[in-house]
């Protein structure tokens, strides 16, 4: 299944996701070609899980970065972000599960994160519900996602 980068808007929020076939439909989202892997400049990058390293940008500028914790450390060197959130299943990620009980779960934000509208989120737990058909990864950066444009 291809992975796709959708773009939203001259630059100003890009999302590498993985698997998708098209980009949603009525959002105003664009597929960039599967090729792509020049520089990106955006709001917000978020690079979803299982995303090969065949397909990640040459470089990224963005306000805020959304990157599985596995996968930091491998785009460091290309990333130009003053804010960097990372998501997974280990307590070192910025964003993990603290618990899980079917498809409820609580989410632990591990550190202080500022949001795009300059607000302070100190370490804290919410409940939410991973939606049917969306894994944990997934689930952690759509709540990253939701976390820095404050909602």
């Amino acid at each position: 299944m291809p992975h796709f980068i959708l773009e939203r808007g001259r630059g100003r929020c890009l999302a590498l996701l993985s698997p998708q076939e098209n980009a949603p439909p009525g959002t105003g989202w664009r597929a960039l070609p599967p090729g792509f892997g020049g520089d990106v400049t955006c709001g917000i990058f978020l690079l979803g899980p299982g995303v090969p390293m065949a397909r990640r940008p040459e470089r990224v500028r963005c306000r805020a970065a959304i990157l599985p914790g596995t996968d930091c450390a491998a785009l460091g060197s290309c990333l130009e972000t003053p804010c960097a959130v990372t998501y997974g299943l280990s307590s070192r990620d910025t964003l993990t599960l603290s618990s899980l009980s079917g498809r409820q779960a609580v989410v632990a934000l591990q550190r202080e994160v500022v949001d795009l509208s300059g607000c302070c989120h100190e370490r804290q737990e919410w409940t939410a519900s991973i939606p049917p058909g969306v894994g944990r990864l997934q689930f952690l950066a759509a709540e990253a996602a939701k976390l820095l444009i404050g909602t």
